[in-house]
């Protein structure tokens, strides 16, 4: 078997990717020097690390509960700007034919939402309700809830209805309670988006590449794909324009 000659191994035009046999760059005195853009990174991980003992009694309620206290405030005062005159209670304190505004934590009522319960009833067949298709249904329904009770929401809002909303935020609502015991709502606020940092103004472009379908925590991970990945973005496989045109 002969022995390759790099002294007079030359790029071909003749062949499409001929490139690729051609001397490394360092070695090439003609060859194009690709320009490479740095940053500097800050590893902020430390703060997402559980240390210590781990718990698992808690539940989402100790979650909605901190937001609800953090966010009052905030909707409170939107409340006041929003509905001046309009008088701030507890879900406790709600009084038939007063208008009011109560603050607390949304929850969407799904009728067709799986339970872990559901596998220990008596009367298995509640996945054959489901329809493979979706949880929601028209007999969802709205229940806002603070820290002493909950009280169900019949909305007459564009903005709050139950096929548009989530589980989870934090709002106000205004209106009155009825002598069913339903809340008619007439208007909702909502706590907006948080205060933002301050940002330095970027003088270049920069740009980030998100990749997926790799399965790095998959004991299956093909060691390939990821190899292919960075060489590709990293550069160390180039394609001439014509090539990018071919493929592109």
């Amino acid at each position: 078997m002969g022995t390759l000659d790099l002294e007079k191994l030359q790029p071909s035009t003749s062949h499409k990717h001929d490139e690729l046999l051609s001397m490394p760059a360092d070695m090439c005195v003609d060859a194009p020097t690709i320009p490479r853009a740095t940053c500097q990174y800050v590893s902020q991980d430390d703060r997402y690390l559980i240390r210590g003992k781990r718990s698992f009694e808690r539940q989402f309620a100790q979650l909605y509960f901190s937001r609800l206290m953090l966010l009052r405030p905030v909707v409170e005062q939107q409340v006041r700007q929003q509905w001046p005159g309009v008088k701030v209670v507890k879900i406790l304190g709600v009084g038939e034919d007063q208008e009011v505004a109560v603050i607390g934590t949304l929850y969407k009522d799904m009728k067709l939402k799986p339970s872990i319960l559901d596998e220990y009833s008596k009367y298995p067949g509640f996945k054959q309700t489901l329809g493979g298709t979706t949880f929601c249904s028209d007999d969802d329904s709205l229940v806002l809830e603070d820290e002493g009770a909950r009280m169900t929401l019949r909305s007459e809002c564009n903005e709050l209805l139950p096929d548009t909303v989530v589980t989870g935020p934090v709002i106000a609502v205004k209106g009155k309670a009825e002598p069913g015991g339903d809340f008619v709502v007439t208007g909702v606020s909502w706590p907006g988006l948080a205060e933002q940092p301050q940002r330095p103004v970027q003088e270049q472009d920069s740009y980030v590449a998100f990749v997926s379908g790799l399965q790095l925590a998959n004991s299956k991970a093909d060691i390939m794909q990821v190899r292919g990945v960075l060489v590709w973005h990293s550069g160390i496989v180039r394609f001439t324009q014509s090539d990018c045109r071919t493929q592109c």
